[in-house]
């Protein structure tokens, strides 16, 4: 049986995943919730230069541009064994 709790929760996440489709810049929690990777794992590639962020201040807070996110993610398609052998 599904409780109220359960509704709330529900639509809690369905919130989340709301403003994160309707925001062009997410916060680093937000950029984990996108991208699925963990926040330590952003961190480490935004320290390795390997992942397009922004921080407006230096030491201040990473914001990531979601259609960069949405770029950078493509780019790191690999390739199928049948393409490979065409």
């Amino acid at each position: 049986m599904v409780t109220l709790n359960d509704i709330s929760n529900r639509l809690d996440e369905l919130e989340r995943k709301f403003v994160i489709a309707t925001k062009p810049m997410l916060t680093i929690d937000e950029a984990v919730q996108y991208t699925g990777y963990t926040k330590a794992s952003l961190y480490t590639k935004v320290s390795r230069h390997q992942i397009p962020c922004y921080r407006p201040k230096k030491g201040g807070k990473l914001f990531f541009n979601k259609t960069e996110l949405d770029k950078w993610m493509s780019g790191l398609r690999q390739c199928s064994d049948d393409e490979l052998d065409a």
